[in-house]
């Protein structure tokens, strides 16, 4: 019996971090491919450490077309919330619309501020870019907390993909059958 609660918990811990992890919609466009993880709680530094993992990083959206075709993708599959970009403010004591670069280090010239922003709220330095979708996905600046709903990701080429939740779970319950094997045949 214990060995049963024992494989449920790491199966499920397993699984757990795996779909937290995951991309939810996989898209391409213009040669390059998007991942955007839905249903995901964290920090901006958060966001892009998961996604350099994967060998993705945070979109930098750099035209219109481009900024088209994510609203086209967000709408399509009825998301809403706000979803994080590449896109941060480097630089000190700044004015709100100052010093937006792209992780990626491409050309920052384009951008689709929502009516008002940046802003910095209330006074907070708002330094990391979101999409916001109450502003019809249009920017937001914001601060580095979680209320954001996920992350919009970007590749070039064809790094390693993004691990599926079902991937995982059989990679995990196969190594666990062999440790078990091997257990049995060493009694």
């Amino acid at each position: 019996m214990k060995r049963k609660i024992a494989l449920g918990c790491i199966l499920g811990v397993l699984v757990g971090t795996a779909g937290a992890a995951s991309a939810d919609i996989l898209t391409s466009w213009n040669g390059t491919d998007y991942a955007i993880v839905t249903q995901w709680h964290g920090t901006w530094d958060q966001a892009r450490e998961m996604a350099l993992a994967k060998g993705w990083d945070l979109a930098a959206v750099t035209s219109q077309a481009e900024q088209n075709f994510l609203v086209s993708v967000l709408d399509n599959n009825h998301l809403s919330g706000e979803f994080w970009l590449g896109g941060r403010q480097t630089g000190t004591n700044l004015a709100p619309d100052q010093g937006w670069q792209w992780v990626t280090g491409e050309d920052s010239s384009y951008t689709s501020w929502a009516k008002g922003e940046p802003n910095d709220w209330h006074g907070i330095n708002e330094r990391y870019l979101g999409m916001l979708g109450s502003h019809d996905w249009n920017w937001n600046d914001e601060h580095a907390n979680s209320n954001i709903t996920g992350y919009v990701a970007e590749r070039t080429g064809s790094p390693a993909p993004v691990p599926e939740p079902a991937s995982m779970l059989l990679l995990s319950t196969g190594l666990l059958g062999l440790a078990g094997l091997r257990q049995r045949k060493g009694r």
